[in-house]
């Protein structure tokens, strides 16, 4: 196998690996959502609600904080959630395997309908004590367990991407 295709098998293991983690993250959307924040302001009729103020936003094992979230629910249906921050945070901890994912980026917006995840500026994935990846913006489709990355219109770079050698004990 030459380098450049043990490369190739690596990149393509840790992406399976991301996948695999945020898929579990968001098939908690039965569970109740909790937020917590210094301040609401709810327009139900419109179908819109800010939270300010060191959101913390809990459902089952995953945590999203930032310094803003924005719930579009018309119809009280969530449509997105968007959380700002510098940054705005996401954590996810699967009991089952006994991993935690973290990550962050300037937005994180989650599309209900569409089920995909997109971190925007300066994004950043880690898994526990494993890979990483980052770059300008990062998307994740539940549905089709895809990840894109690459830049945006504000900001221009490239993809990075850490990958760890297996433990001795692996």
């Amino acid at each position: 196998m030459t380098l450049t295709n043990l490369i190739i098998l690596k990149a393509s293991l840790l992406i399976i690996a991301f996948l695999g983690l945020p898929n579990q993250a968001w098939s908690q959307q039965n569970q109740p959502i909790q937020i917590e924040a210094d301040q609401l302001d709810s327009q139900d009729a419109k179908g819109v609600t800010r939270y300010t103020g060191q959101v913390v936003v809990t459902q089952g094992e995953t945590i999203i904080t930032g310094d803003q979230v924005e719930l579009i629910h018309p119809g009280r249906q969530l449509n997105t959630l968007t959380a700002s921050g510098n940054p705005a945070t996401f954590a996810h901890y699967d009991p089952l395997q006994q991993t935690k994912i973290n990550g962050h980026a300037q937005t994180i917006i989650y599309y209900a309908k569409e089920r995909k995840i997109h971190l925007i500026g300066n994004a950043f994935l880690a898994q526990q004590d494993s890979h990483k990846i980052q770059g300008p913006r990062l998307v994740y489709d539940l549905n089709s367990q895809t990840l894109k990355a690459g830049s945006t219109d504000q900001q221009i770079g490239r993809v990075r991407m850490t990958i760890e050698p297996p433990s001795q004990e692996d």
